[in-house]
């Protein structure tokens, strides 16, 4: 089965700075196999995304909405709505070069680059945002 990464993840955020991702794993336990966990603190702020096998969890992990773990109200959404598909831009960026154009919108995740693993001269990748952001067309300044 193909990876649906955008369609199959979730963002979690409001969460303790020593969350487990076991803690994480038992609380959408019931919604789906999950693939991968990852756990960052960005901006003070620690967050998680919850890649399932199937995007098929997805709607059930959204109920955990405004549950609570480790005492604390988590808040739930659908990666798709946080992250951000980036193309024609320089092809002698760098990850750092793409977040320190995208970070003035939000905090930043992560910057996927899978472009760059299947054939150099290509050039698109992720900015991932730590909580939805609301972009349209955004015109970059290029150096």
């Amino acid at each position: 089965m193909k990876r649906d990464r955008e369609n199959a993840t979730i963002s979690v955020s409001g969460l303790l700075p020593s969350v487990e991702d076991t803690a994480i794993k038992r609380l959408f336990r019931d919604c789906g196999e999950v693939r991968e966990i990852k756990i960052k603190t960005v901006g003070g702020q620690t967050v998680a995304t919850v890649e399932f096998v199937s995007k098929d969890a997805v709607p059930a992990a959204l109920t955990k909405d405004k549950k609570q773990l480790d005492g604390e109200e988590i808040t739930v959404h659908p990666d798709w709505q946080s992250t951000l598909y980036v193309t024609n831009f320089p092809e002698d960026y760098t990850a750092a070069d793409l977040q320190q154009l995208f970070e003035a919108y939000g905090a930043i995740f992560e910057v996927r680059w899978p472009s760059k693993r299947l054939k150099a001269t290509r050039r698109f990748a992720y900015v991932q945002y730590t909580s939805q952001v609301c972009l349209s067309v955004v015109t970059c300044p290029v150096r």
